[in-house]
């Protein structure tokens, strides 16, 4: 994969080795797609839904333990 002169890769899936604006990956198969995000110098990167899936995660998480602490709080009152 070959990006345009300037433009920086933002997320690609599958994960590529980047070197001077050419992304290379060893695969044991045929991709059924390859997705490149990129976002030329100088502008705002385009948005990347795996950082909102790692941000989801972690909201989650926080707030089932949160649910948990305050549960187990309530079973030791009674």
């Amino acid at each position: 994969m070959q990006l345009p002169e300037g433009a920086s890769p933002v997320g690609t899936m599958p994960a590529l080795d980047w070197s001077d604006g050419e992304g290379r990956a060893t695969l044991a198969h045929l991709p059924a797609f390859v997705r490149v995000p990129y976002a030329d110098a100088g502008t705002a990167r385009p948005w990347n839904v795996g950082r909102l899936m790692d941000v989801v995660t972690i909201v989650t998480l926080l707030a089932a333990s949160a649910v948990f602490a305050w549960r187990t709080r309530l079973a030791g009152t009674t």
